[in-house]
């Protein structure tokens, strides 16, 4: 087989479009995929100025720059892959990747282009710079801080959350390991769980919830809810970890404890305060008190129910200086207002 066949086989099988032309720019060579990917035959384009594969906005451009290489053999893009825009037979425009070259067979200049449709790989791209574009955003609003880094424990992403929590800007973190933001006492047992993660090993606390103390800048230690998660590029190990700042909600769960201590100790002294009255009073009167009713008459149990009051804690003290009749006029309001 000679070159020629070779080269007569790689040109009608490749998927990308082999475009040849002459130092006039007019088409001299089309392979089967050039016709494949701007829709127009070998018979329809040979001939025919390049110009009709580009939109019109680029044709001056190409002509300066096709007149400049024939006239003096000065190349801008030669041997280079280019992204430009090509033009469909069907009058669409789509990205296209294009390898330029350039010969001189006896003196008389000859290009080619080997071109690919780079549509899919483009849309692509924009796909990915639009999620990239809504990860971005959501990071950069989301109130939870966003912190990522490497296997060796380094910070490789820190968000505007992450900066407010803690205190330093994305600049002072970058690089730096994560344990600036852990407290001293839980450092050694962080760098143990990462070599443990990065070898392969056991995974503890991924895909869980787990609340650990956060290390300011200021040296404030504060309580966190922490997310972490995992993922591998290449034979790279990466680690993520959403956090919340629960310095609320502890502070709230401290005053709940303290308000349920406050209401035992209440109902232990209502329960006291039962069980003094049970000694006084009969149990229809009793109920009556304890239980809103009021069609039982007390005026009978004054007598006793004022030895009740004697006993209160303090009352002694506070009633040792009134006269009797005082005294007696008090209790009995008291009394008629249960």
């Amino acid at each position: 087989m000679t070159t020629e066949n070779i080269l007569e086989a790689i040109f009608g099988s490749t998927s990308d479009a082999i475009v040849t032309g002459d130092a006039k720019g007019l088409i001299i060579g089309w392979n089967p995929a050039a016709e494949n990917i701007f829709g127009y035959s070998d018979a329809e384009v040979l001939g025919r100025p390049l110009t009709i594969l580009m939109p019109e906005r680029f044709r001056d451009l190409h002509d300066a720059g096709l007149s400049r290489v024939v006239r003096t053999g000065e190349t801008k893009v030669i041997g280079q892959a280019v992204l430009l825009t090509g033009l469909h037979k069907d009058g669409s425009e789509f990205p296209i990747e294009l390898s330029l070259a350039t010969w001189v067979i006896d003196g008389v200049r000859f290009f080619s282009g080997i071109i690919r449709d780079v549509s899919e790989r483009e849309q692509f791209l924009e796909n990915l710079t639009q999620s990239e574009e809504r990860l971005r955003a959501i990071m950069d609003s989301v109130s939870d801080a966003i912190i990522c880094a490497d296997q060796e424990g380094r910070v490789v992403l820190w968000n505007p959350s992450a900066e407010n929590m803690f205190g330093y800007a994305q600049e002072q973190v970058l690089g730096k390991p994560l344990t600036i933001i852990i407290p001293e006492r839980y450092r050694d047992a962080h760098d143990e769980g990462i070599r443990r993660v990065s070898g392969n090993g056991e995974q503890r606390v991924l895909g869980k919830t787990v609340e650990l103390s956060g290390l300011r800048e200021n040296g404030e230690e504060f309580p966190i809810e922490l997310s972490l998660g995992i993922w591998t590029i290449g034979e790279q190990r990466f680690f993520s970890g959403i956090i919340r700042d629960i310095t609320e909600r502890k502070q709230a769960e401290q005053e709940i404890v303290r308000a349920n201590q406050l209401l035992d100790e209440k109902n232990q002294e209502l329960e006291a305060l039962s069980t003094k009255l049970a000694k006084y009073l009969s149990k229809q009167v009793y109920d009556s008190i304890f239980s809103g009713k009021t069609e039982v008459k007390i005026e009978s149990y004054r007598k006793n129910l004022t030895v009740f009051f004697s006993d209160v804690q303090g009352f002694t003290e506070i009633t040792d200086g009134m006269e009797a009749e005082p005294l007696s006029d008090l209790l009995n309001h008291y009394l008629s207002e249960m």
